[in-house]
C-alpha cells in the first residue's frame, strides 16, 4: 500500500460519515485534494492554508472539478476558533504542501491549539481525521504530541482509531480517525 493508498482507506472513512447536509472543515487545504473530496461529498467546507500558494492550487483545483461550496481561507487553522460550530467534521492533513517549501510545515503548537479548539466545535456523531508524517524533526514531534493527545481522550465521548502500514518505511505516514459519540460533554 503506498502512502496514497493511506488516504484511500480515510477518506472511504470520511465519506461514510457525510451527506450534502454537512459543513466540515479541511484545516490544511495544501493542494487541494481532502478539499475537493469534502466538497464532493458535503454541503459546504471551510478549508484553511498558511500559504498562497497552497490556496491557489486549491482553488485551481476547486475550479477544474466544478465545485463552488468552498469558502477558502488563508490563515492558520488555530483561527477556527472564530467561527462558530458545530462542524461535521475536519480534516488535519499535517506536514508540508507537496511540491513547496519543506521548511513550511504545520507546527506542533498550533496543531494542537487548534486540535482542541476543533473538539470543542465538533458536531454530536462528528468525525475528526488527523493524518501525521513523522518522517521530519517536526512532524515526528508534532506526531507525538498527536498520539498524546488522541490517547487522553476519553472513550466514553470519542472513538477513536489509529491505522499505520507497519510493513513500510519507517517512520511511515499514518491517520486517527475518531468520532464523536452521542454522549459526548459540551464542555470539551
Amino acid at each position: 500500500m503506498k502512502p496514497h493508498d493511506l488516504l484511500d482507506v480515510a477518506h472511504l472513512l470520511v465519506g461514510h460519515h457525510l451527506t450534502k447536509h454537512d459543513v466540515v472543515v479541511d484545516m490544511t487545504a495544501g493542494n487541494g485534494h481532502d478539499t475537493v473530496f469534502l466538497a464532493r461529498h458535503a454541503g459546504h467546507v471551510l478549508a484553511y492554508d498558511i500559504q498562497p500558494q497552497a490556496i491557489e492550487q486549491t482553488r485551481l483545483h476547486l475550479a477544474r472539478e466544478a465545485l463552488d461550496n468552498v469558502t477558502l481561507i488563508q490563515d492558520s487553522h488555530v483561527n477556527i476558533k472564530d467561527h462558530v460550530g458545530p462542524f461535521k467534521g475536519f480534516v488535519f492533513n499535517l506536514g508540508y504542501l507537496p511540491g513547496g517549501d519543506k521548511t513550511i510545515t504545520t507546527r506542533t503548537d498550533t496543531t494542537i491549539q487548534a486540535i482542541k479548539t476543533a473538539l470543542s466545535l465538533l458536531a454530536v456523531d462528528g468525525f475528526m481525521l488527523v493524518v501525521c508524517y513523522p518522517g521530519h524533526p517536526e512532524g515526528e514531534r508534532e506526531a507525538r504530541a498527536v498520539d498524546d493527545i488522541m490517547a487522553r481522550l476519553d472513550h466514553a465521548h470519542y472513538h477513536v482509531i489509529k491505522t499505520h502500514l507497519p510493513n513500510t518505511r519507517s517512520p511511515s505516514p499514518y491517520f486517527y480517525f475518531l468520532t464523536s459519540s452521542s454522549a459526548k460533554k459540551k464542555d470539551e
